[in-house]
């Protein structure tokens, strides 16, 4: 076992057998939750946690961006997000419900690669076209996953069985009807309505999304 290994479990035994755990269990929460963040390539007896780690770990968030760029220099692709969910459960072990997959809520430029957010890159678009196509994925002249690329992400994580999806990050989402939030959460819910029929996000859901972002810097 190497020490990053030994280190998860011997915390995850502390976490639990703490006295703010146990109080939370008394009081019919949820005890404490280990997390730890990962990318697709870090398996493997060298690189990866043990089994008892792997065992000792409730969610695993696996950074399924960046990494992989394809011929065309365009980052975290729908093939890339299912290639670090099955090298996870392959190579490194991992049962498919604690994979937490990572969603970009960022674009890079093809050529210097430099990063956008997806805030800047709809005022960009929109400053010259007037209108977002939910398909579109070269959005203010970066690579980056668009409205319907999140919601076909979050679907596909839902139908493999993995136990979600988080977006990196918050802050960098537009909050409008254009919102990548929003899109993640309509993905995740869809029971028969195909990506590729996906509408605008509502009023509702720019208002939810940001309600949660708001939540979420509260807590921290």
């Amino acid at each position: 076992m190497n020490n990053y290994s030994l280190f998860i479990v011997r915390l995850a035994t502390a976490l639990k057998q703490s006295s703010w755990s146990k109080q939370r269990v008394s009081k019919g929460r949820s005890p404490l939750l280990l997390s730890v963040a990962l990318h697709a390539w870090q398996t493997g007896r060298d690189r990866g946690l043990s089994a008892a780690a792997i065992a000792a770990v409730d969610r695993a968030h696996v950074m399924a961006y960046d990494d992989g760029q394809d011929a065309q220099r365009r980052h975290s692709t729908l093939e890339h997000f299912e290639l670090c969910g099955r090298a996870m459960v392959q190579n490194g072990g991992w049962p498919a419900h604690k994979l937490i997959l990572g969603v970009p809520f960022f674009g890079r430029k093809q050529g210097d690669f430099d990063a956008l957010t997806w805030q800047d890159q709809v005022k960009e678009h929109l400053k010259h076209s007037g209108h977002l196509r939910v398909n579109e994925d070269t959005v203010g002249g970066a690579w980056c996953n668009g409205i319907q690329m999140a919601a076909r992400k979050a679907l596909r994580a839902r139908k493999q069985g993995y136990g979600g999806v988080f977006a990196w990050e918050l802050g960098q989402d537009s909050f409008d009807r254009y919102s990548l939030l929003g899109a993640l959460v309509h993905g995740a819910s869809q029971t028969s309505k195909p990506p590729g029929q996906l509408a605008l996000v509502s009023e509702q859901g720019r208002r939810d999304a940001q309600r949660d972002y708001e939540a979420v810097k509260r807590q921290t």
